[in-house]
C-alpha cells in the first residue's frame, strides 16, 4: 500500500503542514482498519504484516514539526517551526497533536533515507542528504520516503 501527496510550500502556514501530516496519518490508520474509508480507499485493509510506504513533497525540512509527528510522534515545539508564531497560532498545533494522540495511529514509521549521509560516508553520525530539492535559489531536503518496517 503506497500513500503519495504534495504538502501546501508557504512558510508562513507551517501549521497547514503540520495539519496535513495528521490527515494523512489518520487516513492510513483508518484504512488499515476498515475495507473502506469514505469512498476514497475500497478493499485495501493491511495485513498486519504488509509494510506502507508514504512518500512525498512535504516542504518541511528534516527537524520540522510534520516530519517529527510521522517518525518521532513527539509533541510540537515553536524550535521546530519555520518563523515564530503568536500563542494563539502554535495552539493549532497542539490542538492537532491531541487529536493525533487521540487517534493511537499503530504504525512507526521510518524514513528511507534519514541516514543517507552515514551510508554514503559524508557524516558517521548518519543523517537526511543534504538536499532533495536543488534550484539556483534554493538547495533543501524537502521530500521523503516513510515506511513501516514489518509488524
Amino acid at each position: 500500500h503506497v500513500v503519495n501527496t504534495h504538502f501546501y510550500y508557504d512558510p508562513k502556514f507551517d501549521y497547514v503542514k503540520y495539519l496535513q501530516m495528521y490527515l494523512i496519518l489518520q487516513l492510513v490508520t483508518s484504512a488499515s482498519n476498515s475495507y473502506q474509508y469514505n469512498d476514497l480507499i475500497a478493499n485495501t485493509k493491511a495485513k498486519g504484516d504488509e509494510t506502507l510506504i508514504f512518500c512525498g513533497d512535504l516542504n518541511s525540512f528534516p527537524n520540522s514539526n510534520a516530519v517529527n509527528l510521522v517518525l518521532k510522534q513527539e509533541p510540537p515545539t515553536l524550535a521546530r517551526c519555520d518563523r515564530e508564531f503568536p500563542p494563539e497560532i502554535f495552539s493549532y498545533y497542539t490542538t492537532i497533536y491531541d487529536d493525533f494522540t487521540a487517534l493511537k495511529s499503530p504504525f512507526k514509521w521510518e524514513a528511507a533515507y534519514e541516514n543517507y549521509k552515514g551510508i554514503s560516508g559524508q557524516d558517521e553520525k548518519g543523517g537526511f542528504p543534504t538536499f532533495t530539492n536543488y534550484t539556483d535559489t534554493f538547495q533543501a531536503t524537502i521530500d521523503y520516503i516513510f515506511y513501516t518496517p514489518k509488524r
